[in-house]
C-alpha cells in the first residue's frame, strides 16, 4: 500500500524504513519493470503523445543548401560529409578535434562551460513543497549518476551542440548490480547516427538509426533524449555554432595542401642515373641503400664508380613566399569567425583562452548568464523530445506539468572586498557612517576581507523556511491534533 511522503517522513525507525523502501521496489516492478529492465516508454509516451503506427520518414538534412559555405556548393552534402562515421570523420569533426586553430578555443570554452557550477531549483520563485522536493530528488539522481557529473553532462551538451547541431543520449535504469535504480545516461556520439526517424506527421521524432561500428540498431525515442537547436520542425540534425568557420576551414585547408606541394617541390629531390661509362648492380644497390638512410635523416658517404651520376633537381617557386601572409589571413579570419560563434559565451577574445589567460570576473558573470541561456535547451524548453527532467520527475513520483525544476549555473566569482572594507572603516572612523547603519553582515564581510576571524560572533539568523523541514511540522502537527 502506497502511503506517500507522509509514510516516509512517520518511518523513525529501520524497520519501517526498509518496509518503505520495499514497497517502492515492488511499485516500480509492477509499472515499470518488464524483462528485467525499466521501461521508460511509459513515461516517455504519456509526456509526448506520440502517433501510433509504423513510420519510415528520415529527417531533412539540408546539407546542400544550408551548411556547404566554401566546401563546395555543386556538392549534395551528406550528414557523413560533415558529421562524419564511426571510422570515417567528418569535416565538422576535423575541424573540432585536429584544427591547430579550433580545436584548441573550442577546449578552452568546453572547459569554461564545465568550471562553473550547476544546481536545479524549482521555475517558480515561490515554489510549492512538491515542487521544492522534485528539484532536490533530481539534483541528487543527476549527481548520483554512474561515470557522469552534471558538470560534465551540461558541457558535452553544450560541445555537441556547438560542433554538430545536436546531441543525443539513452537513457537507462539497471535493476541489478550496485548501480540498481540508478538513472543513468549514455551518450551516443554524433557520428553514431545513421539517420533520424520520423512520425507519419513529419514533425516529432519516432526513432534514431545507430550504428554501432558492427552493427546498426534502431532505437526509439522513448529510450532518448534530444538536445540541439532546430532551425525548423524535424530538424534533428540541428545547427552547429562552428558553421561559420567552415568556409574559412575549408578555404584554408586546400591553400595548406597547396603550400606543402610547393614546399616539396622547392625542398627538391635526388636522382640518381647511368652515365657514358656504364654502371653496375652493386653502385645502384648502394645509392637505393643511401638514399633510403638520407632521407630517414642520416648523412653518409657514398661511394659510387665513374658510370654512376647522383644528382639534385629542385624547382624554384616565387610566390611560396607570400604564403606567409595568406597563413596569417587564414589564421585571423577562422578566429574572427569562430569569436562571433562563441560571443554567445559572453567571453571576450575567446582566441585569448588559448594562451592560459582567465576569464575576469565580469567576463564570468556573462559566462554564466550565457550558460543559463543554453540550459534552456536541456530544460526542455525548446523542443518536445528535450524532456530529460520531466521524464525525471514522473519516473521520482512527481508531476511532470507542474513540479518540473531547471538547471542553473552559479556565479561563485569570489570579489576581492578588502578596499570597499577599508573605505567603509575610514567613513566610521570620520563619522559619516553610524556602525550600526553598517549592519552586522557587512560587518563580517569586512573583518573577513581584511583577514580576521568572524567566529566568535554570534550567527546570523537566516530568512527563509526549508520546506521540507515545514513539511514535518505541518505532519507533527496533524498527528498532535
Amino acid at each position: 500500500m502506497n502511503r506517500g511522503i507522509d509514510g516516509i517522513l512517520d518511518a523513525h525507525d529501520e524497520a519501517d524504513i526498509q518496509e518503505r523502501l520495499k514497497e517502492l521496489e515492488k511499485l516500480i516492478e509492477e509499472k515499470y519493470v518488464k524483462d528485467g529492465q525499466i521501461n521508460i516508454y511509459d513515461l516517455q509516451a504519456a509526456l509526448t503523445r506520440q502517433i501510433e503506427g509504423d513510420a519510415s520518414t528520415k529527417g531533412p538534412f539540408l546539407g546542400g543548401t544550408t551548411l556547404n559555405g566554401w566546401y563546395d556548393p555543386n556538392k549534395s552534402i551528406r550528414p557523413e560529409d560533415l558529421i562524419g562515421k564511426v571510422y570515417d570523420p567528418g569535416l565538422l569533426t576535423e575541424m573540432r578535434y585536429a584544427s591547430d586553430i579550433i580545436a584548441p578555443i573550442m577546449n578552452d570554452a568546453e572547459a569554461a562551460v564545465c568550471s562553473l557550477e550547476y544546481d536545479v531549483i524549482p521555475q517558480v520563485d515561490h515554489p510549492t513543497t512538491s515542487q521544492s522536493l522534485c528539484a532536490r530528488a533530481i539534483k541528487h539522481a543527476l549527481n548520483s549518476m554512474p561515470f557522469l557529473s552534471l558538470e560534465r553532462f551540461s558541457s558535452t551538451v553544450w560541445n555537441q551542440m556547438s560542433t554538430y547541431g545536436f546531441s543525443l543520449w539513452e537513457m537507462h535504469m539497471p535493476t541489478e548490480g550496485p548501480d540498481a535504480f540508478k538513472f543513468m545516461l549514455h551518450n551516443i556520439a554524433p557520428w553514431q547516427v545513421e539517420w533520424f526517424n520520423l512520425t507519419e506527421d513529419r514533425h516529432r521524432l519516432e526513432s534514431v538509426r545507430i550504428n554501432n561500428g558492427d552493427s546498426t540498431v534502431t532505437v526509439p525515442i522513448s529510450k532518448l533524449v534530444w538536445f540541439g537547436d532546430d532551425a525548423f520542425t524535424s530538424n534533428y540534425w540541428g545547427s552547429p555554432i562552428l558553421r561559420p568557420v567552415m568556409s574559412a576551414y575549408s578555404a584554408y585547408k586546400e591553400d595548406i595542401k597547396n603550400y606543402m606541394a610547393l614546399r616539396r617541390l622547392q625542398k627538391g629531390v635526388l636522382v640518381a642515373k647511368e652515365n657514358g661509362d656504364g654502371s653496375n648492380t652493386a653502385s645502384w644497390t648502394n645509392v637505393r641503400t643511401w638514399m633510403r638512410r638520407f632521407y630517414s635523416g642520416q648523412s653518409l658517404p657514398l661511394l659510387l664508380n665513374s658510370g654512376m651520376d647522383l644528382d639534385f633537381l629542385q624547382v624554384t617557386q616565387p610566390g611560396i613566399d607570400n604564403y606567409n601572409n595568406m597563413l596569417s589571413y587564414w589564421d585571423s579570419k577562422i578566429r574572427g569567425a569562430l569569436n562571433s560563434s562563441l560571443g554567445n559565451l559572453g567571453i571576450d577574445g575567446v582566441g585569448s583562452l588559448a594562451l592560459g589567460q582567465e576569464v575576469a570576473s565580469k567576463d564570468k558573470s556573462a559566462l554564466v548568464d550565457r550558460t543559463n541561456r543554453f540550459l534552456e535547451f536541456i530544460n526542455g524548453r525548446t523542443n518536445v523530445d528535450s524532456q530529460l527532467l520531466a521524464i525525471m520527475a514522473e519516473l521520482m513520483g512527481f508531476n511532470p506539468k507542474t513540479d518540473v525544476p531547471k538547471i542553473i549555473a552559479l556565479d561563485n566569482t569570489v570579489q576581492d572586498m578588502s578596499e570597499n572594507a577599508m573605505t567603509l572603516a575610514s567613513w566610521i572612523k570620520d563619522g559619516v557612517l553610524e556602525p550600526e547603519f553598517v549592519g552586522e553582515e557587512n560587518k563580517r564581510t569586512m573583518l573577513e576581507s581584511i583577514g580576521f576571524s568572524v567566529e566568535h560572533l554570534a550567527p546570523i539568523e537566516e530568512d527563509g523556511v526549508d520546506p521540507l523541514e515545514e513539511l514535518k511540522r505541518d505532519v507533527k502537527d496533524r498527528e498532535e491534533e
